[in-house]
């Protein structure tokens, strides 16, 4: 089994709405996360060690685990929220702004 350890988070990617409105979209994400669920993906052994929120958030990140076969039983769960980080594209650069509890 290949454990992957690190954070857990939801990447607001900007986008728009049907009315042509500009918003941010949220996706799974974070670069261990994104390692696990290739990982799954490709039908290796793979399992998560991370901090997972009980919100809608961390919800969502625990049923994309699922959904590529990454175990994810040794997660901690928590109250805390999940993290989010914002990103703008300018010149083809991503920049990250991050919210958190702290």
């Amino acid at each position: 089994m290949l454990l992957c350890c690190g954070e857990a988070l939801i990447d607001m990617l900007p986008g728009r709405t049907d009315a042509g409105e500009d918003a941010f979209v949220p996706h799974a994400g974070g670069a261990v996360f994104n390692t696990a669920i290739a990982l799954g993906r490709l039908g290796a052994s793979a399992a998560m060690v991370t901090g997972l929120s009980n919100d809608l958030f961390g919800q969502k990140l625990e049923a994309s685990l699922a959904a590529s076969g990454v175990d994810a039983t040794l997660a901690v769960r928590s109250d805390r929220p999940t993290t989010l980080a914002f990103v703008t594209l300018k010149g083809g650069q991503a920049s990250y702004t991050f919210y958190d509890e702290n």
